[in-house]
């Protein structure tokens, strides 16, 4: 973890050929250790990859539920 923006929580990464699936296991365990805290709630992670932080998103958005 690198950073905590007002709702955002800024993670890095590694940069390879498994990248996508990379954010698509930090994802599932950002949701998964949500659910035990929230169990009402709908968790989702909206995540992007960038090369630097941009409130209007990066080279990639995908949205996990």
């Amino acid at each position: 973890m690198l950073a905590f923006i007002h709702d955002e929580v800024i993670l890095e990464v590694r940069d390879n050929d498994k990248l996508y699936d990379n954010v698509g296991d930090v994802s599932q365990i950002m949701i998964e250790s949500m659910k035990s805290v929230l169990t009402n709630v709908r968790i989702t992670v909206e995540a992007s990859v960038m090369d630097y932080w941009s409130k209007s998103g990066g080279l990639w958005e995908k949205t996990y539920w």
